[in-house]
């Protein structure tokens, strides 16, 4: 719908004059909050909610990966419901503030997916974090993730605090990706898993 869209892009003018037009009255859909609030526009969050409009818990799942604390803020204290898929996707893109909000604020929590994905994008504040604050922890992919893309802090931080391992996968595509000095940390880590073995 035309609302929707105009809610979801932030131009409260747009559906403000949709709104008023009798064609389009009561016409909105959960769409218009959840893409509103999504984008950070808070203003118009607010608006569709006076109106009597609902969003769903992607309002809040969406608003924590993008990073907008505000729209978060103010929907957490509405009571709006959200899932794990808010802090993993918070962590996922290095919001380390909005995951320490969530975890303080917000009962959903994460799943494993929060750390592998935080490592996986380089974002090793979040992957320390998560690590002494949350006890989901995380899986092979954490480090696989990390070497594909090439974030050898990361490699190297989680093969010390850490005992998920990685696949042989991680070494084949670092090395395919051109990521040279991780395919070293990792050949380092199975030469002195083999000597001790």
């Amino acid at each position: 719908l035309a609302i929707d869209l105009a809610a979801t892009e932030g131009h409260m003018q747009v559906v403000l004059w949709l709104h008023e037009t009798a064609q389009w009255r009561h016409k909105c859909s959960v769409h218009a909050m959840d893409g509103a609030a999504r984008n950070g526009h808070l203003d118009v969050v607010q608006w569709l909610h006076a109106q009597g409009y609902a969003c769903t818990s992607k309002a809040v799942d969406d608003a924590s990966r993008n990073g907008h604390m505000s729209v978060v803020e103010w929907l957490t204290a509405l009571g709006i419901p959200a899932t794990k898929a808010a802090m993993n996707g918070a962590a996922a893109a290095g919001h380390l503030t909005m995951v320490q909000y969530l975890h303080r604020h917000r009962k959903e929590g994460c799943t494993r997916e929060a750390m592998d994905a935080a490592a996986r994008g380089g974002h090793l504040p979040t992957v320390q974090w998560l690590h002494q604050h949350r006890r989901e922890g995380c899986t092979v992919e954490a480090i696989d993730g990390a070497a594909r893309h090439g974030h050898v802090h990361v490699v190297e931080w989680l093969l010390a605090h850490r005992q998920e391992g990685f696949t042989k996968h991680a070494l084949r595509q670092a090395s395919m990706n051109g990521h040279g000095e991780v395919a070293e940390v990792l050949k380092a880590r199975q030469r002195a898993s083999c000597a001790v073995q």
